[in-house]
């Protein structure tokens, strides 16, 4: 095990065989001469404080909690002249670590749980050379403690909700959480579970969050009656509430100078304040007001002088029409030879007792000046009960139109795009067409429906599809059906491709998601204005995905090129554009990567951190990062198969690697 500290925390030992001779200075690590021996200086072992829970007037019952055993410094002495220590390059304040993951900062991706319960993903911890992953299993709480590879000891620790986590510089683990109003403490050392632990009842509380000093005392932070809170361990236990300000939720951090910096949420205000020492006043720094609603809690991270916040905003577009629109269902028409226009097969979709603004599309080189097209088209639009059951009943205006983008352009709702008048075919095929001057080498087609009322069926077949002036291919749809993108529900012909408005999902709504940040470069005393990182919008102005309310940023000084700062986010669901499928959004880790201190930063929606053959969709996302900037950890639940159940997931990362 290599491991390095400062020099004031050094002990020399300095022993020589007995030839009558003082031995000299040692200038450097050569081997003395004359057969003495001398022994290279070690590190004195970091230790924690001894934690002496006694029990405050804030508590609200008896702790059961016991001193917990630690080891006491080895007092130093005045170093003598000695040579650096081998694992350790002369002049450096950091061990050397060796990176255990590769490509976008993720290493390989574990299942911790891989069970038929539904587990949901509450935080995670990275120490030195620990990990931990915490999740809820129904109403009990459960704990994953790993020293690297897939060695996962994997523990329930009861009924608690809302889990913080956090290792000090030694590997010990701070562990605070809530159970019916209650704030719940536990600590546990290197080498022991936390299950093992006992824990403390703090007082009443909720939303904790913790942030370890560097002298191994835990600040725990949380939120009583709309007001942001803090106690902090100390040689008599937990010292007593102390108000911070109103507020929702709070992210802590310390700073390299051992100030205290704390970021607040309250409504969609987002305040920063800061504590010079332990038990100074807390002073307001900065306000940040998007003018829209913030989701989420911001996330805070601090290296060097430099500390960096991240929020996530939502600005809803109101939904103008009479009902939403949902994602239809895509298959072959076959083998309904009357749904057929000709050949043997057609493209269908549907939606049932829901509407739809959807359609394919296909980009096509242009072959001559003018672009001609046409298509057949016919609906199926009922309610039930009918007779015969395959006709249609009572139906809506299907709204069928074709169109073209003469320019290429890839955005349904752009304004470079000519449309057919719309027709609603009922239970017969009926020609379109439509024509446009060819503007370039690239030209789109597309194939449109929108329903004016749900129905029981709401379907839509197209066939017969031709392009004068461009290479429009399967036009009649006689090649395959692959599932698009592997989704089931999108089975679509070969060369087309889907695309649809999707504004009828419970909990997503149509609007902009922006992650915001904001940093400061002297230890949180002043900040930059807000700047908007990346958001649910790519370069072709195509509004796609929301974004889950928590972005974590996380500095990273080291960077062989620059100085950077990372944003990680999860693409929620919603409406993808047409330029990529809905599984490679979904669901998905996030990455935007900025330039320290600037606003410079990967294009809008991000890069994804893991691809869809590494996990399964997900909505929520934690990170941690370890107190020496080393290592970290990402986790997320994801859906198992059938989307009724999730399992749990963790993946290392390394910080400095996420700029690669």
């Amino acid at each position: 095990m290599r491991l390095f500290w400062p020099a004031c925390c050094l002990t020399t030992l300095f022993l020589a065989a007995c030839n009558g001779e003082m031995p000299m200075p040692i200038g450097d690590c050569r081997p003395p001469e004359g057969g003495l021996l001398y022994i290279q200086p070690t590190s004195t072992p970091l230790a924690d404080p001894e934690l002496t829970p006694t029990p405050t007037p804030d508590a609200q019952a008896t702790s059961t909690a016991t001193p917990t055993p630690t080891t006491t410094a080895t007092p130093t002495s005045t170093p003598l002249p000695y040579c650096t220590p081998t694992p350790t390059p002369a002049g450096s304040s950091h061990p050397t670590a060796t990176p255990f993951s590769r490509g976008r900062g993720a290493g390989d991706v574990r299942n911790l749980t891989l069970n038929l319960a539904d587990d949901a993903v509450e935080a995670v911890a990275a120490g030195r050379y620990l990990s931990a992953v915490a999740w809820r299993e129904g109403l009990q709480l459960a704990i994953a403690l790993t020293g690297g590879g897939s060695d996962f000891d994997s523990r329930l620790l009861g009924v608690g909700e809302q889990v913080t986590m956090a290792f000090s510089l030694t590997d010990r683990l701070h562990v605070a959480y809530t159970n019916n109003g209650l704030l719940y403490y536990r600590a546990a050392e290197a080498g022991t579970h936390p299950a093992d632990a006992p824990d403390e009842i703090i007082g009443t509380g909720g939303q904790p969050d913790l942030a370890i000093d560097a002298d191994g005392w835990a600040h725990l932070f949380f939120v009583v009656n709309g007001t942001v809170q803090q106690r902090t361990q100390g040689p008599a236990g937990w010292s007593q509430s102390e108000t911070i300000a109103p507020g929702d939720t709070t992210a802590a951090t310390f700073t390299e100078d051992g100030s205290l910096v704390v970021v607040v949420k309250q409504g969609n205000l987002t305040h920063i304040y800061r504590q010079d020492t332990p038990g100074a006043s807390w002073s307001p720094q900065s306000t940040f007001d998007t003018g829209h609603t913030v989701i989420g809690a911001p996330q805070i991270d601090a290296d060097g002088q430099w500390v960096y916040i991240a929020f996530v905003s939502e600005r809803l577009d109101p939904y103008s029409g009479d009902w939403p629109n949902f994602r239809p269902e895509y298959k072959p028409a076959a083998p309904w030879a009357n749904r057929v226009h000709s050949g043997a097969n057609a493209q269908q979709y549907f939606t049932r007792f829901a509407v739809h603004n959807a359609g394919v599309y296909q980009q096509v080189q242009v072959t001559g000046n003018l672009l001609s097209l046409t298509a057949w088209g016919q609906v199926w639009s009922s309610d039930e009960p009918c007779e015969p059951l395959n006709a249609s009943c009572n139906p809506t205006d299907m709204r069928l139109q074709i169109g073209l983008d003469p320019s290429g352009g890839l955005n349904p709702a752009g304004s470079s795009v000519v449309w057919s008048p719309p027709i609603n075919p009922v239970d017969t095929y009926l020609p379109m067409s439509v024509s446009a001057a060819a503007q370039g080498s690239l030209a789109t087609v597309y194939l449109k429906s929108n329903p004016q009322q749900p129905r029981s069926h709401n379907d839509v077949y197209w066939d017969s599809v031709n392009l004068a002036g461009g290479l429009l291919l399967n036009g009649d749809f006689e090649l395959g059906f692959p599932e698009y993108s592997g989704i089931a529900e999108l089975k679509v012909a070969e060369r087309w491709h889907p695309f649809y408005r999707e504004d009828g999902i419970v909990g997503v709504s149509d609007g902009r998601y922006i992650v915001h940040a904001a940093w400061s470069n002297d230890s949180g005393l002043t900040w930059s204005d807000s700047f908007d990182v990346i958001q649910n919008e790519d370069a072709g102005s195509n509004q796609t995905g929301r974004f889950t309310g928590n972005a974590y940023p996380i500095i990273a000084l080291g960077n062989e090129l620059a100085p950077t700062v990372s944003f990680l986010v999860v693409y929620e669901e919603g409406d993808p554009p047409p330029t990529q499928p809905a599984a490679w959004r979904y669901g998905r880790p996030r990455l935007a990567t900025c330039d320290l201190g600037g606003v410079v930063c990967t294009d809008s929606p991000g890069e994804r951190l893991l691809s869809a053959q590494a996990t399964r969709p997900t909505s929520r996302l934690v990170v941690g990062v370890s107190p020496d900037r080393q290592r970290g950890i990402l986790a997320w639940d994801a859906w198992q198969p059938g989307a009724t159940a999730r399992d749990v997931y963790a993946t290392s990362i390394q910080p400095q690697a996420l700029e690669e």
